[in-house]
């Protein structure tokens, strides 16, 4: 695993940190070469289980997106039940990934996993490397910067990015903004579809990731059809802990805005034309979505904390 080494006028010694998502220093090295094999100096990278960061450290300064070190691995598989609806609707529920339930998930679902042929043992088939990189999405309301959960739905994350390069989503619309949800919490706002309906696709569709990633105010997921491996380019962005909260696990949480509170806020407060699609009377729109370096991750702090928070106002909100 070779990696060059870009010093730019920097001289000497570079540190350089493993770092994992919460920015706890998993090892260590200090380099002079310009070319290192990073399993020979960091031999702590064969055996991690997620997505790490390799982040160059100059004279106690982060410098320079870090590296995201992927491991490619065998996923875990989903579990489902039919689940009827209050309104008599039959639909596919998750009740949990492999052996591991979700809390929405009974005993007699509980037994039926436990009954399932246990996953084969994991394996590493190797690594995916690539500079850390995030999204700006502008829109007709406000800006948002979106960062990626690596270590979460890596998948997830490459494919809203490739489609970003691409112009995927530059024109598209908000087609969907539930500001009060079934519970009397704000829900989400959608987008990204190509026919602006919610029926629109990229012309195919990815796994559903699993995440750990708790839905909160700014958390990004992607939308899907009932069965559970339909995700293509359709996103939603969470608007509150209360009111999402009951997403997690079912769909995949991927990513979080770090800056963009009042662009939210605004997409939230838009006036909906129909009250069963909460499809709003003028519907917000991208103007264009660009793929942007990361900034650096400093050693000891996650970058998951830096995520925008919910202001009472609807006005600049602090980041936590």
């Amino acid at each position: 695993m070779v990696v060059d080494i870009s010093r730019d006028g920097v001289t000497g010694e570079v540190d350089l940190a493993l770092l994992d998502a919460a920015g706890t220093e998993v090892a260590s090295v200090t380099v002079r070469e310009l070319s290192v094999d990073l399993l020979t100096v960091l031999p702590a990278i064969a055996t991690m289980e997620r997505a790490a960061y390799l982040q160059a450290v100059v004279q106690g300064d982060a410098v320079g997106s870090p590296l995201v070190i992927e491991p490619l691995r065998t996923p875990r598989r989903v579990r489902t039940r039919e689940l009827t609806t209050p309104e008599g609707t039959v639909r596919m529920d998750i009740i949990g990934w492999d052996a591991e339930a979700l809390p929405s998930a009974t005993e007699e679902d509980r037994a039926a996993m436990a009954a399932k042929v246990a996953l084969e043992e994991v394996v590493t088939a190797g690594f995916r490397l690539y500079l850390e990189e995030d999204v700006l999405l502008s829109t007709d309301r406000g800006d948002m910067r979106i960062a990626f959960a690596h270590d979460q739905a890596p998948a997830t994350g490459h494919n809203m990015r490739r489609l970003a390069r691409e112009g995927f989503y530059d024109g598209l619309v908000f087609h969907r903004i539930v500001a009060i949800g079934r519970d009397g919490n704000p829900f989400v706002v959608q987008g990204g579809d190509p026919a602006g309906t919610g029926d629109g696709t990229p012309g195919y569709a990815i796994t559903l990731e699993e995440s750990d990633l708790p839905f909160d105010f700014g958390v990004l997921g992607m939308a899907r059809a009932d069965e559970p491996h339909s995700v293509g380019c359709q996103f939603f962005i969470a608007l509150s802990r209360e009111g999402t909260a009951r997403l997690d696990g079912k769909y995949s949480a991927f990513a979080y805005c770090t800056e963009g509170e009042p662009a939210i806020r605004a997409l939230e407060t838009s006036v909906i034309e129909d009250p069963v699609t909460q499809r709003p009377a003028i519907p917000p729109r991208i103007l264009q979505a660009t793929v942007v370096p990361a900034p650096p991750r400093a050693p000891g702090k996650n970058r998951f904390d830096t995520r925008v928070e919910r202001s009472d106002s609807g006005g600049s909100g602090e980041q936590r």
